[in-house]
């Protein structure tokens, strides 16, 4: 028994100390009886630990499969400060992301946040929102 223990603990920190970022999760829910699967995300970070991008996908319980669903992408400065988010929906006829909109963040010289720009996507254009 203790040595399972042992290599339990072993295993659980060994984890903790591995994993620097979270590289994907999932949402559940429960109907009274059981856990059912509702979305998924995968996550993606530059060499500086900067989220860089968000996949979003839906959990289709008729046929088992993960479907795309959104995605969000994230552009940082020198000083690893978000300057731009954009979001995208995914479009099942051209099976690919298509712009939805995007969020501009500008920083004074001690960087702190002086303006953002909500715009969205329309008729190929981006408008401010």
């Amino acid at each position: 028994m203790k040595n399972i223990t042992f290599l339990s603990l072993l295993v659980f920190s060994m984890t903790l100390q591995a994993q620097t970022k979270l590289l994907s999760s999932t949402e559940e829910y429960n109907d009274g009886t059981s856990w059912k699967l509702i979305s998924g995300y995968n996550y993606e970070y530059d060499a500086s630990a900067n989220l860089i991008s968000e996949t979003q996908f839906n959990y289709n319980s008729t046929t088992g499969n993960w479907e795309n669903a959104y995605k969000y992408m994230y552009t940082y400065n020198a000083n690893n400060k978000a300057t731009l988010e954009l979001g995208q929906d995914w479009n099942s006829i051209t099976s690919q992301f298509e712009d939805s909109y995007r969020t501009h963040y500008n920083y004074n010289g001690n960087g702190d946040i002086t303006e953002i720009i909500d715009q969205f996507w329309e008729n190929s254009t981006w408008k401010n929102d």
